[in-house]
């Protein structure tokens, strides 16, 4: 569940889908996020135990399963602020990045300017790292969105709008090792969903543009350097932006789409979709999902 501010879900047709001009590599997509591992603190739990994001009957963090529904896991130091979205690597920790879910608190401005992990083994959740953002406010009360684990360089990348006004983007993508050490890749722009993605033998990241309905992404050299500009891949009709991004398998990105609009989600207007890019014969092609 890796876009729990988002409170109810519809899965409706999608529109048509115009491409940029940019040529694309054309070596299939990789994914990079695929050495998670389950934490050890789950190895009794249910097989399908995943984490709820969506603040319904709780605040913070637990764990649910779909087969057995009685079975519920929040720990003391889960009830927290609101949790967005996640990562996991390879040893089993889980990364966070939080956000407001129906209410933002001035008190609890700061608390949406950090990382916080869940230890793989003792399952405690705290702070990891403090993000390089600007706080949160009345007009934009979100930071971190987005979130991915790169498990060739072991670090997460948090793509986020923290500070920005209308007039003014002062978001960007935020590397962490998992060893704490923070750098910003790239900024004042602002970024929703991330994911990592290599085609053959280069690395780019890929993101959802918060101003317009596009997918993003630039060319990566070596941990965090950036080797081309922006560049518009994917552009989608409507007003929702891709908030999360996932390859499932080789060949097949998932995104997905969400009103984004720099406001606190409510019932009428929680919608997410789903669009599935498929690599084929050197470029990408759409069709619509009805997985939720």
């Amino acid at each position: 569940m890796r876009y729990g501010v988002i409170i109810g879900v519809l899965v409706s047709c999608i529109g048509a889908v115009v491409f940029s001009s940019i040529r694309l590599p054309t070596d299939p997509p990789q994914r990079m996020d695929g050495c998670a591992a389950i934490p050890s603190f789950l190895r009794s739990a249910p097989r399908d135990a995943a984490l709820d994001l969506t603040q319904r009957g709780f605040r913070g963090v637990r764990m649910i399963s779909a087969t057995q529904p009685s079975w519920v896991l929040q720990k003391p130091s889960w009830v927290t602020v609101p949790m967005v979205a996640s990562a996991r690597d390879d040893r089993g920790t889980l990364y966070l990045v939080a956000a407001p879910h129906v209410r933002f608190t001035p008190s609890e401005a700061e608390a949406y300017q950090f990382l916080y992990i869940i230890d793989s083994k003792s399952g405690e959740l705290r702070k990891f790292a403090r993000l390089p953002i600007r706080p949160p406010h009345a007009r934009n009360p979100f930071g971190g969105i987005g979130i991915t684990y790169d498990c060739e360089t072991h670090a997460v990348y948090v793509g986020h709008v923290g500070g920005s006004t209308p007039q003014n983007q002062y978001g960007g993508v935020v590397r962490i090792t998992r060893e704490g050490t923070v750098r910003t890749v790239m900024k004042n722009r602002d970024v929703l969903g991330v994911a990592v993605i290599r085609h053959g033998r280069r690395r780019y990241l890929y993101y959802g543009d918060a101003r317009q309905s596009r997918l993003m992404r630039i060319r990566l050299w070596g941990d965090d350097h950036i080797l081309t500009p922006p560049e518009e891949v994917i552009r989608f009709d409507g007003d929702t932006r891709a908030v999360a991004l996932r390859v499932r398998r080789e060949g097949t990105l998932r995104v997905t789409l969400a009103p984004f609009r720099y406001s606190l989600v409510t019932d009428s207007i929680a919608q997410k979709e789903y669009l599935l890019l498929r690599w084929r014969n050197g470029k990408w092609s759409t069709s619509r999902s009805s997985e939720l």
